[in-house]
């Protein structure tokens, strides 16, 4: 889910972290279709902490998701030569 490092220290910091990816995780994957990446995850948490607008992690979600497409497309191809 990517908490790969806790954005609060307090046990109530922690709790809400937890619970925010425990209820983001499934509505972000019926929205994109799939599971969100780190990197998603990492906009995300940039945005709820106001160090992003909502505009610069739209347009940083767009770019993600075809970063993500390419990968994806690469992998397959090594896996089918």
């Amino acid at each position: 889910m990517g908490c790969g490092h806790w954005l609060a220290e307090s046990p109530r910091g922690v709790a809400v972290q937890l619970y925010l990816a425990l209820i983001g995780a499934p509505l972000l994957q019926l929205d994109f279709g799939r599971r969100p990446s780190k990197r998603i995850w990492e906009l995300l948490q940039w945005r709820l902490l106001g160090m992003m607008d909502e505009e610069t992690v739209q347009r940083q979600l767009i770019a993600q998701h075809a970063e993500d497409d390419r990968r994806r497309e690469t992998a397959r191809k090594k896996k089918t030569s």
